[in-house]
């Protein structure tokens, strides 16, 4: 008798970039992350808002309501290189085209509203994911 030959998953075509890294990172910090950064809203809870900030000592820090519903308003999230090494890990794990590699960074960067980092000069043009491409 033939046995089944089980082949490795792979996504249908139709799946975007989006839709795989939400699925892939669904129920952790930086799969929460990568939904507030999309503007994709969530019902249900715990979820960070929609905007970040990055303080002078390189931690982020957002707005967030835990699973009981309560809104806490400046958060501790991660330390920044913490984010930036789980996003490029998860972007290797869906091995990613460089478009939508860059694609997921610029959304990634695009939730940072401020980097408190180093107030004398502009934040790194490509954001917090500078050079990790």
């Amino acid at each position: 008798m033939n046995q089944p030959v089980h082949k490795p998953y792979s996504p249908p075509a139709c799946l975007t970039w989006q839709d795989r890294a939400m699925t892939a990172a669904e129920g952790t910090m930086t799969g929460a992350i990568l939904r507030a950064a999309l503007g994709h809203p969530i019902a249900r809870t715990p979820r960070f808002g929609f905007k970040a900030i990055i303080t002078v000592d390189g931690h982020i820090m957002c707005d967030f309501t835990d699973v009981t519903n309560e809104k806490h308003v400046g958060a501790y999230v991660c330390p920044v290189d913490a984010l930036a090494t789980n996003i490029v890990k998860l972007a290797d794990f869906l091995a990613l085209s460089a478009d939508d590699r860059r694609a997921m960074f610029r959304a990634v960067d695009g939730w940072i509203a401020r980097d408190y980092r180093d107030l004398h000069r502009p934040p790194p043009a490509n954001g917090v994911m500078e050079g990790r491409e």
